[in-house]
């Protein structure tokens, strides 16, 4: 096994993780661990930011983590489904996605903030994430031909500072995979 592997698997396991407001101005990858797995790592380089576990049956909720935090992303409904994010072991949502047949959505925290979940290409299958001004944050897209197994996540310089930023990424790569899967299916 190589350091660098070694490191990340040291890093993965004892949750120490990159600050992600670093992210701002880059494109990382959400990365699948293994083949058939349940985890994802949003990793940049040598770097890893956060982790998405999923878990349930039929994969309705997922636990994020990064240097900020924990939080649960939970699936709600069947056909529109609508997502809540909760700080890990909290019943009480932090932000609620809801999505319209387009596959556009908007995503609004309890504290206030909004931002819009936008579908920006029908082919490629890319989508954004909007601040209230309708200032592009993050844009997600799959990484060719592998729709579940990598995705790319472009963050934009507006991004920096902003204090949402962990559970944004997170939101993205989980709807993006509910897409994937939905769209398979």
């Amino acid at each position: 096994m190589s350091v660098g592997v070694l490191e990340r698997a040291t890093a993965r396991e004892s949750g120490s993780f990159a600050p992600i407001a670093a992210l701002a101005g880059n494109t990382a990858e959400w990365r699948r661990r293994v083949m058939f797995g349940r985890d994802y790592d949003l990793v940049l380089g040598d770097h890893m930011f956060a982790t998405l576990h999923y878990a349930g049956t039929l994969r309705r909720w997922a636990e994020l983590r990064t240097a900020d935090g924990a939080w649960e992303i939970r699936r709600r409904g069947f056909w529109l489904s609508g997502i809540a994010v909760h700080r890990a072991g909290n019943d009480q949502p932090l932000a609620e996605l809801e999505r319209t047949v387009w596959g556009n959505g908007m995503l609004q925290f309890t504290a206030g903030p909004r931002y819009s979940w936008r579908r920006m290409s029908l082919m490629r299958s890319r989508y954004a994430i909007l601040s209230d001004a309708g200032k592009m944050l993050l844009m997600i897209r799959s990484s060719t031909f592998q729709r579940r197994s990598r995705m790319v996540l472009d963050v934009t310089p507006d991004a920096a500072g902003l204090r949402d930023l962990a559970v944004l990424a997170g939101v993205a790569c989980f709807v993006r995979l509910l897409i994937a899967t939905h769209s398979s299916s």
